[in-house]
């Protein structure tokens, strides 16, 4: 069992290493910048408060 989990861990640490040099493309590995949560947070109420269109 010892032998199974250090072979998990090798891979898993192989893995963290080949991700801080990549360029994720799968959405869900991506992290959102803080420039977008500031446009979201702030800009995009200001652009629905303007233009009141109920779907947008």
């Amino acid at each position: 069992m010892s032998k199974k989990l250090a072979e998990i861990r090798s891979i898993l640490q192989e893995h963290h290493e080949e991700m801080k040099n990549a360029i994720p493309l799968i959405a869900s590995e991506n992290v959102t910048s803080p420039a977008v949560l500031f446009v979201e947070e702030n800009l995009i109420p200001l652009v629905r408060a303007r233009i009141s269109i109920p779907w947008f």
